[in-house]
This record gives structure tokens, C-alpha cells and sequence, in this order.
């Protein structure tokens, strides 16, 4: 279980409860996310090496501790071993014209509707041998996607930002709704212990 297991988990519980106030129903939602496919030498360097994969997000799911497990499941499936190979050798040796065949079909909001990306901007506030003193990420927002959302790691800290299109109903709500379902999950996952 990840950082971003918890937080895909809160995005699922904050956009579950979005829905049901925006009155906007939500059947199946996907965030799209982005899995590293830099070699382990090359994880502290600039620049990035990326394949992107749906995730569907259990917000039907009441339990925040099941959806956590259902999300924890999805996400370490993209994770093993075999599979994380196959994507480093999609991203190192596709062609160009059928990897941007993949990305216009996995983007597009049929396939998902949330683009959520994780970032870790640097290991204990440097990149390699270059000291970072602040970072700021701004989500991608997708033509006809809900929001884009980013969970940023720098340091000890991490940071949480919404991309919202004004249109969207109640938009600007999900931030404080995910940090409500991150702590309806602290307080199940304390109880429960």
C-alpha cells in the first residue's frame, strides 16, 4: 500500500460525494495514471519516461477501508514485476504513430475521466546533485475530463492540487471533500487497528 493508494482512495470517496451533491451520476470513473518507466538508474534524474494506465476508482464502494484494498489491488497490479517490463519496453521501443494512437484513446473520457498524476518532485529536497527549494504541479485537464489532480511528494511533505473546469457543478468542493475522505479513512483505519 502507497501514498497514492490513499490518495486515489480519497479521490474516489470526494468524487462519490461530489456526485451525489452536484447531482451528477458518476457510474464508472477511471483516473488515468501516470506509471514510471525510467530504469532504477536513472529514477533520480531530470526529465521523465512515462506510459499511462486506467485506473477505475471504486466509488460505489461505501467502506473507505474496502475501497482502499480495491484500490490498493488495481494499483499494485500495475505495479508487478512483468507487467511494469512490459511498459518500460512499450515506452522504450513503440513507435511513435501507435503510441499516439494509445494516448488519444486512453484519454479520451470514454476511457477515463479523471487524469491523477503522482509526482515525486525530489528525494529529501534535492534531484540528483541539484538542491530544489520549492516546486509548484499543476494538473492536466483534459477536454471533457471532470478534474485533473496531482499528489506531489518534496521533502517530507506532500501537496494536493485540483484542475477544475469553472463549468463543472460544485467544482470547486472536491479538494475540501478529499480531505474529508482522507480523514474518514485515518479514522476507520485507526478504529480498526
Amino acid at each position: 500500500m502507497s501514498a497514492n493508494d490513499v490518495h486515489l482512495t480519497a479521490l474516489a470517496g470526494a468524487l462519490s460525494r461530489w456526485s451525489e451533491a452536484a447531482g451528477v451520476p458518476l457510474p464508472r470513473v477511471s483516473a488515468l495514471l501516470p506509471v514510471d518507466a525510467r530504469r532504477h538508474d536513472e529514477e533520480q534524474t531530470w526529465g521523465n519516461r512515462t506510459f499511462a494506465v486506467p485506473v477505475r476508482l471504486p466509488l460505489a464502494e461505501a467502506s473507505p477501508s474496502r475501497r482502499l484494498e480495491l484500490v490498493a489491488a488495481a494499483t499494485s497490479a500495475v505495479k508487478r514485476r512483468p507487467r511494469r517490463q512490459a511498459i518500460h519496453d512499450l515506452v522504450r521501443y513503440m513507435p511513435a504513430r501507435p503510441t499516439a494512437w494509445y494516448m488519444r484513446q486512453i484519454t479520451s473520457p470514454n476511457v477515463t475521466a479523471v487524469m491523477a498524476t503522482t509526482v515525486p518532485l525530489a528525494d529529501g529536497g534535492a534531484l540528483g546533485t541539484t538542491n530544489v527549494t520549492g516546486a509548484a504541479l499543476l494538473p492536466l485537464l483534459l477536454p471533457g475530463h471532470l478534474c485533473g489532480v496531482g499528489l506531489a511528494f518534496f521533502g517530507d511533505w506532500a501537496d494536493v492540487s485540483f484542475t477544475v473546469d469553472h463549468a463543472l457543478p460544485h467544482g470547486e468542493r472536491l479538494p475540501g471533500l478529499w480531505t474529508d475522505a482522507v480523514e474518514e479513512l485515518e479514522q476507520c483505519l485507526t478504529s480498526a487497528a
